[in-house]
């Protein structure tokens, strides 16, 4: 069978999907899958340009021009959506044989190239909606719900569901978020969750962590955000809170990543004086499993309103690296419901700074229940969220058999 998988962002990326795609392709070519992937020759960050052509560890990657406009106007990032979608047509009307086509929701409107593409090439496509959009736009304030251009997106959207062969979705809840808003049939829709690589990423005493003795964390207790600091998150409540801590001179709060919103943490950080805060960038991947073991607890963010519409991939790496966390801001989502039925981790709902520290404070107090939780999340990721789990059900809904949801 021969893959085509349309993302802008593949390897050597090291942000979230563009890693777990990676890890999915090299998967399917260990089980026999001839895959090719369609991707920007742009870096994330902007920072560089990648080869147009490379084969890494048996899949074929084609990387197009198009316009970079992170921290742009509208119209640039318009125009950078535009000059991708165009430039992944025209790339993939000359891979000679495809059999299938894995394209994703994001960014919006680009799985309208990948069903064209696979009416041209014969394809069955299948639709991956790690985000829903526009509806998570409009959460966000980010266009208007009644504008012209949400109901383009609608429209769209209702067109990519009916002629996708299948959909995949990551839960329960942004699978019925997509049957109440849009045409679908149920059987189209399966649910894989995302997952984390558990053979690089698993727990390490801090005692063995290199990391600690980098960073000057020995007697630290370490609260840690790590990962996108994107629009969906919530930061006003765990900034609150760690002012209100600062005087804990023992627990030191780190954010790691980048994004739109690091920019606002920095200033909030600066402008209050805290010397209870690190920040630091993305680490490299070979070391991410040092970093996020620097964590005695975890932080994850999701925005009010918009549980449903996205699930944080941090969720993943924090269970396989076996950290009790803290989630910040909407209970409607699958994290909340997942700390309900297993009794594990603290809920925090958006604007409540109390409990915030409440939560910190309590897990600070209780350093064993923090190895309990700790062995009963690493032991829930194993049967739940392995990375040999979630491929082989993306194998079988390529191969068309039956998928243990």
């Amino acid at each position: 069978m021969n893959l085509l998988i349309i993302n802008r962002y593949f390897y050597p990326d090291i942000t979230s999907v563009p890693q777990l795609l990676t890890e999915l392709s090299e998967d399917l070519v260990k089980k026999g899958i001839d895959v090719s992937v369609i991707c920007s020759r742009n870096s994330y960050n902007g920072s560089k340009k990648h080869k147009k052509y490379e084969k890494y560890r048996g899949i074929k990657i084609y990387r197009v021009n198009n316009v970079y406009a992170k921290g742009k106007s509208f119209f640039y990032r318009l125009l950078e959506i535009i000059t991708f979608f165009v430039s992944v047509f025209l790339k993939g009307l000359f891979i000679k044989r495809i059999d299938r086509i894995m394209v994703f929701s994001s960014p919006p409107m680009i799985a309208p190239v990948g069903i064209l593409l696979g009416k041209l090439k014969g394809a069955r496509v299948i639709y991956i909606v790690e985000d829903l959009h526009p509806e998570l736009e409009i959460k966000l304030g980010m266009i208007k719900e009644n504008s012209i251009f949400s109901s383009i997106l609608r429209r769209l959207n209702n067109f990519v569901f009916k002629k996708a062969d299948k959909v995949i979705t990551l839960g329960v809840r942004m699978k019925n978020r997509i049957l109440k808003i849009y045409n679908i049939e149920e059987e189209k829709i399966h649910i894989i969750p995302n997952w984390a690589n558990e053979e690089k990423l698993y727990p390490v005493e801090k005692k063995d962590n290199p990391f600690i003795k980098k960073f000057n964390l020995e007697n630290r207790f370490v609260v840690q955000y790590s990962g996108n600091m994107g629009l969906g998150h919530e930061f006003k409540t765990i900034l609150e809170g760690i002012k209100r801590l600062k005087d804990k001179k023992d627990i030191i709060f780190q954010f790691i990543g980048e994004g739109p919103k690091k920019e606002g943490v920095e200033k909030y950080v600066k402008e209050n004086n805290l010397t209870n805060v690190m920040i630091l960038p993305y680490q490299a991947y070979e070391d991410l499993n040092y970093s996020l073991n620097m964590a005695d607890i975890a932080l994850i963010s999701i925005k009010r309103g918009i549980g449903g519409l996205l699930l944080p991939s941090k969720f993943y790496g924090i269970m396989a690296v076996g950290r009790p966390f803290i989630l910040v801001g909407d209970k409607e989502n699958e994290i909340y419901d997942f700390i309900i039925e297993n009794r594990v981790g603290h809920f925090v709902d958006e604007g409540d700074v109390d409990t915030f520290c409440d939560s910190v404070i309590f897990y600070y107090n209780n350093r064993e229940l923090l190895k309990e939780e700790g062995k009963l999340l690493r032991n829930k990721f194993e049967s739940l969220y392995k990375r040999t789990l979630s491929s082989s059900r993306y194998y079988n809904v390529l191969m068309e058999k039956e998928v243990n949801e």
